[in-house]
């Protein structure tokens, strides 16, 4: 009979070390500030970025929302596996590491700043793209920069397919009801102390920029992957680092309906919603 209750207490005792390693083993156990980046493959201290400690990886410099956009993009769509012409605006280096190689994605990358990408372009005024030419377009933290971005919206749906989708995010201020602009605010300085940062034109209101999106033609869906995920996901990949703030992170969803007139257009079948598996444990 001992010998039977020692033998249990050895197993128990074996079972609960084994658990602690696989614990300690995860990334950030000890430290929140060590995170796997999803987007190149590194497990290190990650850097702080905009006050925001271990927000940045020290290899490619995503931040959380590049990877949290790649997660959603792999676990919660079927977008990385069809062949779509994608243009990327002003991807982060290891975004366009992780996407080149999506191998039924003929991806492309597009600056302002000529040599910077594949493609120069002026979001506001796409010179030399033609109507409808591609199936999905990245515009991250871009609106932001863009005085006219009215006009870079409406291109946007120009150059999309019908049934295309742009995968959009600016930074928001959670709470505000109205977007703040002011085109007479010019100076760097002056727009840090008012939109947060040197380069930025505006603080959007998320009532505003789906309005805006709706204004040129879009129908537009917020998804929000992070109020689904678990909490030791989120640490493993950094996907939400400890903003000061709140931060909103939704990813917007604003796709170019199929035109009744054109129902012969080989377009792009995008759903909204399509779950293609679950988060991994």
């Amino acid at each position: 009979m001992r010998a039977n209750r020692r033998l249990a207490l050895l197993a128990l005792l074996a079972a609960s070390t084994a658990v602690v390693g696989l614990v300690a083993a995860r990334p950030g156990a000890h430290d929140p500030d060590v995170h796997t980046c999803n987007l190149c493959g590194v497990t290190s201290r990650f850097d702080a970025a905009g006050g925001r400690p271990g927000a940045a990886c020290p290899r490619c410099k995503s931040r959380e929302r590049h990877r949290l956009l790649l997660h959603w993009l792999e676990n919660e769509t079927t977008l990385p596996a069809r062949a779509f012409d994608v243009l990327h605006f002003s991807p982060m280096p290891g975004e366009k590491d992780a996407y080149r190689r999506r191998t039924r994605w003929r991806y492309r990358t597009a600056d302002s700043i000529r040599g910077k990408e594949d493609l120069s372009l002026d979001l506001t005024a796409l010179l030399f793209l033609d109507d409808a030419t591609w199936d999905l377009l990245i515009v991250y933290h871009v609106l932001e920069h863009i005085e006219d971005d009215h006009a870079a919206i409406r291109e946007m749906y120009r150059v999309l397919r019908p049934g295309g989708l742009a995968l959009v995010q600016v930074p928001l201020e959670p709470g505000r009801m109205h977007t703040y602009e002011d085109p007479t605010i010019v100076d760097p300085h002056q727009r840090l102390a008012h939109f947060g940062q040197g380069d930025h034109v505006r603080i959007y209101a998320a009532r505003d920029l789906k309005s805006r999106l709706e204004a040129a033609g879009f129908v537009v869906e917020a998804a929000d992957p992070l109020a689904r995920l678990p909490a030791w996901l989120v640490a493993r990949h950094g996907l939400s680092t400890g903003a000061a703030e709140p931060l909103d992170e939704r990813i917007w969803l604003a796709k170019k309906p199929r035109s009744p007139s054109c129902a012969a257009c080989p377009g792009t079948s995008v759903e909204f919603g399509k779950t293609r598996r679950a988060p991994p444990r």
